[in-house]
C-alpha cells in the first residue's frame, strides 16, 4: 500500500525542479498535506482508493467550513483545486497511479465562484489613465508606470524590480527578470506606453536620478531617493483612483493586470499568447480570465449565430402560406402586365 503522505516529498521535488519559488512549493505541499489529513480522518490512506468524489467533497467542505473555524475564500478553494489536479497528474505521469481520479475535476467551476480579484472595464481604465495629471510632481512617472502595467499585464513586484537596462524603447519590449516561478520573460508593450515611458525618461526621471541613492540608480521607476517599492505603487494607485472618481469596489492595483488579460481575451487574443505575456506556468491559470468575458461571449453569440438573430427565420406552415400568396400575387401582376 502506498500512502498519500509518502508521495508528497516526491511531488515537492518535482515542483522545485520546475523552478517554482520555495514559498510556492511550500504552499502546494501544505494543500496536499491538508487533503491527506482530511482523508485519513475518514480512514482513507491508500492513494489507489482516492476517487473524484473524495476530491470534490473535500473542496466543497473547504468552501463551507475550511479546515478550521472559517470557510476558505473561493479563490483559495480554486487554488487548492488546481494543486490537487496537479498532484494527481504528477502521480499518473510518473506511473505511481494507473488512473487519474482528478482528471474530470472541473476546476473552472471553482474559478467561476471565486471571480478572483475584480477587474476594470475598458472605459474605467481609460478614465483612470487619462486622469493622471502629467504636469504634477511624479505625474509623468505615474502615467508611464500604469500605462506599462496595463499594456503588458505586469505584476506590481515586476514594475518595482524593473531596471533601466530591462527596457528597450526602440523594440518596445521589456525583460522581466526572475518573475513568478523565477522565470525570465520578454514581453511587448504598446505604442501609447512607449510614448509615456519616453516622456518620463526624457524629463522627470533625469531630475529624480540626481538625488537617488547610488545603489538605486539602476531602477526604472524612482521615488524620492530610492527605487519605487510595491507599497509606494499601491499607495499611488489608491490615490489616483480616488482622483479619477472610480470606486475601488474591492479592486486593487493587481486588478490592472487582470484587466489587461481580460480585455485581450475579449478582443479575441489566443489564450496561449496571453499566458506567455503574463508569465503563467500553465494555461489553466490563464483560463480563469475567460470567465469574466462570459457576457461578452453571449453578446457576440446573439449577434452572429443564425439561431439568435434576425437573419434566420424558421420555415413553418405560416411562412410557406405567405410565400405562396406572394408568388400568386406576383404571377397575377405579371399576367396583367403581359396583356397591356
Amino acid at each position: 500500500m502506498t500512502t498519500i503522505r509518502a508521495l508528497i516529498p516526491d511531488f515537492a521535488d518535482y515542483l522545485a525542479g520546475r523552478s517554482l519559488r520555495p514559498s510556492t512549493v511550500s504552499s502546494y505541499r501544505r494543500h496536499v498535506e491538508a487533503f491527506a489529513d482530511a482523508l485519513e480522518k475518514k480512514g482513507t490512506t491508500d492513494i489507489r482508493s482516492v476517487c473524484l468524489d473524495d476530491i470534490s467533497g473535500y473542496l466543497k467542505l473547504l468552501g463551507l467550513q475550511g479546515t478550521g473555524k472559517r470557510p476558505y475564500a473561493a479563490v483559495t478553494v480554486y487554488g487548492v483545486a488546481l494543486t490537487l489536479k496537479e498532484f494527481f497528474s504528477f502521480l499518473t505521469a510518473t506511473d505511481r497511479l494507473l488512473l487519474n481520479p482528478a482528471e474530470r475535476l472541473d476546476t473552472q467551476a471553482y474559478a467561476t465562484k471565486g471571480k478572483r480579484r475584480g477587474f476594470f472595464s475598458r472605459e474605467e481604465v481609460e478614465r483612470f489613465l487619462d486622469a493622471i495629471d502629467t504636469s504634477e510632481r511624479y505625474g509623468k512617472r505615474d502615467r508611464a508606470l500604469f500605462e506599462l502595467m496595463y499594456s503588458s499585464g505586469l505584476r506590481i513586484g515586476e514594475c518595482s524590480a524593473l531596471n533601466i537596462a530591462d527596457v528597450d524603447l526602440r523594440e518596445r519590449t521589456l525583460l522581466i527578470r526572475s518573475g513568478k516561478g523565477d522565470r525570465d520573460r520578454l514581453v511587448p508593450f504598446s505604442e501609447v506606453a512607449r510614448a509615456a515611458l519616453k516622456d518620463y525618461l526624457d524629463a522627470e526621471r533625469k531630475k529624480l536620478v540626481r538625488r537617488v541613492r547610488k545603489d538605486h540608480q539602476v531602477a526604472f521607476f524612482l521615488s524620492g531617493t530610492v527605487r519605487m517599492s510595491k507599497n509606494m505603487i499601491a499607495a499611488r494607485f489608491k490615490k489616483l483612483l480616488a482622483l479619477a472618481g472610480i470606486e475601488r469596489d474591492g479592486r486593487s492595483v493587481h486588478s490592472i493586470r487582470h484587466s489587461c488579460a481580460t480585455h485581450l481575451l475579449e478582443a479575441g487574443a489566443d489564450v496561449r499568447y496571453v499566458s506567455e505575456l503574463l508569465g503563467h506556468a500553465d494555461l489553466e491559470t490563464t483560463a480563469i480570465y475567460t470567465q469574466v468575458g462570459d457576457e461578452s461571449l453571449k453578446r457576440v453569440y446573439k449577434s452572429f449565430h443564425p439561431r439568435e438573430n434576425a437573419l434566420f427565420v424558421e420555415v413553418d406552415d405560416r411562412y410557406r402560406t405567405e410565400l405562396q400568396t406572394l408568388k400568386m400575387e406576383l404571377l397575377r401582376k405579371w399576367k396583367i402586365l403581359g396583356r397591356l
